[in-house]
């Protein structure tokens, strides 16, 4: 599987990789899919499932929301003033705050039992990387985690 550094050179395969990935497609309805065209190494063109740019964040909620109710609340992990902050790093470079998401919920995984044991709930064991990576990904496109965390609008 790609690596955050992967996604935030070519953010369409997060969408891609998050609409074929197993542990997330529980998170996604048919209508939350669209068709797009992506060039193979050959110069080709193929059609291939993508997570819809309109549906992130229903699928983000959905995903917060079980995350919940399985003891695991990702949106304060990412919105507290006492955990990731996201709402304070807006002025960092995306990819660069994508990189310290991916790696800061990463860390929530290994870091502990009550952490992990959600996580595995959410995602399942083999999978809670992998999905945490997309996570990461995905929150970004149409700024889904800074309207999650009711980031303040920076002055024009």
């Amino acid at each position: 599987m790609p690596s955050i550094a992967d996604y935030i050179q070519e953010p369409q395969k997060a969408l891609i990789d998050a609409a074929t990935e197993p542990s997330l497609r529980r998170f996604i309805d048919s209508s939350d899919l669209e068709l797009v065209t992506i060039t193979l190494g050959d110069g080709t063109q193929a059609q291939v499932q993508a997570l819809a740019h309109g549906s992130v964040r229903r699928v983000v909620e959905r995903i917060i929301s079980e995350g919940r109710r399985a003891g695991v609340n990702i949106q304060e992990w990412i919105c507290s003033p006492s955990e990731f902050n996201l709402c304070t790093k807006l002025n960092t470079p995306v990819g660069q705050r994508m990189r310290e998401l991916d790696a800061f919920l990463n860390n929530k995984w290994t870091q502990g039992a009550i952490n992990a044991a959600g996580l595995i709930t959410l995602f399942t064991l083999p999978a809670v990387g992998v999905c945490l990576t997309l996570l990461s990904a995905i929150g970004f496109v149409n700024n889904v985690f800074i309207e999650l965390c009711e980031c303040p609008v920076p002055d024009a």
